[in-house]
């Protein structure tokens, strides 16, 4: 009989981790083992557990029989990042370095799935590779970088195997009802609440965009056929500008759409342009997105 593979979702809690939370158990393929530092399940899901990683609990016994890791803990937000620095380096370094000193004691020890940010590259009017220049701008950036090359440091001193995933701009969530992140979530916030959709800036610079259910689907079509060790961008099926996702929106609610100046600091933290080439992922799995920005916008 075909064993099951046990799957640990760090960060189960979260706008990503609880989005394929639902979707794994939507599998039913696998056992499914829940993590956060919340005393409670959002979803209200069974193997949950309560562990602030940050404090560097004892979890031995927890990853003993575990053979994937999925790992989505982070704080996130390029201003945040700014105003909490310490908060962020504690919560989105410290954390994974204490999984990683837990992990390189194990006889046998899981795959980690990291998941990573389009926000450490360089701006580029050309999509970018996985080989491309690389220049986090915000804390929470640098935070992500910083993981990345603990994570190939401990692959190279202990043998630990990973995946390091870069998405693109995720939207939507796995159930309408359930929170939504990110700058397109905004947008629609304000909108749903009678208020103005505002773009900083002129709104011209483009992102590569994908639906939090392909998301889900992609990163565990990866997971199952990649070889170990291997970073993907996960860039979606569509390329929009801000202005494009702003003006949907607005008129999908009868809102006005306004154009503001950058906030100094705001201004200096973003990435102008970052388009995904998600060429290397397609070569190892045959996906193509279903879910459209605009007819998901439409049947809401």
């Amino acid at each position: 009989m075909h064993k099951m593979k046990n799957i640990l979702i760090a960060g189960s809690n979260g706008y990503l981790g609880s989005s394929f939370a639902r979707y794994l158990l939507s599998l039913n393929k696998f056992k499914l083992t829940f993590l956060s530092k919340s005393t409670t399940s959002v979803l209200g899901l069974e193997n949950y557990y309560s562990v602030d990683l940050s404090r560097d609990f004892e979890i031995t016994s927890l990853l003993a029989s575990t053979d994937v890791i999925y790992y989505f803990i982070s704080s996130t937000g390029s201003q945040y990042g700014v105003e909490e620095p310490r908060n962020f380096i504690t919560n989105n370094e410290v954390s994974f370095i204490n999984l990683l000193n837990t992990i390189k004691a194990l006889k046998k020890k899981p795959k980690i799935v990291y998941i990573s940010t389009r926000l450490v590259y360089k701006s580029n009017k050309e999509p970018v590779t996985e080989e491309d220049a690389l220049e986090p701008l915000s804390v929470y950036a640098i935070n992500k970088y910083s993981c990345e090359k603990y994570l190939k440091l401990y692959s190279k001193l202990y043998d630990l195997k990973f995946l390091i995933i870069r998405p693109s701009l995720i939207y939507g969530a796995y159930d309408e009802s359930l929170r939504r992140n990110g700058i397109i979530s905004f947008f629609m916030s304000k909108a749903i609440g009678g208020q103005p959709v505002t773009i900083f800036g002129d709104g011209l610079q483009e992102r590569s965009i994908i639906h939090v259910r392909e998301f889900c689907k992609m990163l565990v079509a990866c997971e199952e056929k990649s070889k170990d060790n291997y970073i993907y961008n996960h860039g979606g099926g569509e390329i929009i500008s801000f202005r494009e996702v702003g003006d949907a929106i607005s008129k999908k609610f009868n809102v006005p759409l306004k154009f503001m100046e950058w906030p100094e600091i705001s201004r200096k933290l973003e990435v102008d342009q970052v388009i995904l080439n998600s060429n290397k992922l397609s070569q190892l799995i045959d996906y193509k997105c279903k879910i459209l920005f605009n007819s998901w916008l439409a049947n809401l």
